[in-house]
């Protein structure tokens, strides 16, 4: 993640306005609307891009102290309510995401004086010392756990995007991506058979309104797809792989993997949508906007037909 004040209006907000408040010691309470179920505030911290661990009963998010050049990343436990830090770094630090095992962690790091180079490092949760992967800005790990997608942006008037996968065990890289226009706040997904990578970032140019776009590449064939047209963020894969929910225009939305037809969620009183993630189980999603987050019970909010009853591709 790049400086906070290199960033357009745009990702400021996101940054500022979506804060998750967590609570210690309290249970989900319902929304307005049956399954929408909000973590109520308490002693609160600022999170940002939250996601799911592999077991899906813990919520991993990173809190940034711009003004100490510091970060934590917290785990918030889904059952005992207990909310704990799990790691510390100085400079601006975001979890990203998990090895499909749970014990590593992929991080993304900007101006750290506790860590040589900026960039994507991964952290063994039970100690040790961090491992250094290379530049980037997001990095999702493979369903194997074998290798990590990292996306970098040349941040300038006129940045390159990239995404390149990177094997771990053969370190080698291969380039699967690339993007005119960049900027450095993106979101990333690989979907569980391994086939396919969401990945979503703004492009253009800060004298401009920058526009939010989300693309679809296939590992194989390298076969890259837009979907949804401009506006939307935050990909998260579906856990059968066949569908991705988004952020459109600070709503909710899901696509299939070819982005040839959406279904657009409504009616669930969410006001704003900052982020979303799919819980590995399939039966939830957690969102987060304006100082709050929630936990979506996917079948009781929107019914136990809901994708096959709607237009999504008929």
């Amino acid at each position: 993640m790049t400086q906070f004040t290199e960033l357009p209006l745009h990702y400021r907000l996101l940054s500022v306005v979506f804060l998750i408040v967590l609570a210690v010691g309290c249970s989900p309470k319902e929304n307005s609307t049956q399954g929408v179920y909000k973590i109520e505030s308490g002693p609160s911290v600022s999170l940002v891009n939250p996601i799911w661990s592999p077991e899906g009963n813990r919520l991993t998010a990173s809190h940034i102290a711009y003004q100490d050049n510091k970060s934590t990343i917290y785990n918030f436990d889904l059952q005992t309510r207990e909310f704990t830090p799990l790691i510390s770094i100085d400079g601006e630090a975001v979890a990203q995401s998990w090895s499909s095992d749970g014990a590593t962690l992929a991080i993304s790091v900007s101006g750290s004086t506790s860590l040589p180079k900026d960039g994507v490092w991964i952290f063994n949760v039970s100690g040790g010392s961090p491992s250094y992967i290379g530049s980037g800005e997001a990095a999702v790990w493979s369903p194997r756990g074998n290798s990590l997608a990292v996306y970098s942006c040349e941040y300038g008037s006129s940045g390159i995007a990239t995404v390149r996968i990177i094997d771990l065990s053969q370190k080698e890289e291969q380039i699967i991506f690339s993007h005119r226009n960049c900027f450095k706040l993106a979101y990333m997904t690989w979907s569980a058979d391994g086939e396919n990578i969401a990945l979503s970032f703004g492009e253009g140019k800060l004298s401009q309104n920058p526009v939010d776009r989300t693309f679809v590449v296939n590992t194989s064939a390298r076969k890259v797809t837009q979907i949804l047209g401009e506006g939307n963020w935050s990909p998260s894969f579906s856990p059968d792989s066949d569908a991705i929910v988004i952020v459109n225009n600070y709503k909710l939305a899901i696509s299939d993997k070819a982005g040839h037809c959406q279904i657009d969620v409504k009616d669930l009183g969410i006001d704003t949508v900052g982020e979303v993630s799919w819980s590995p189980d399939g039966k939830k999603w957690a969102v987060s906007g304006l100082g709050k987050t929630y936990i979506i019970d996917i079948e009781e909010a929107l019914g136990q037909n809901f994708f096959q009853s709607s237009s999504m591709c008929p």
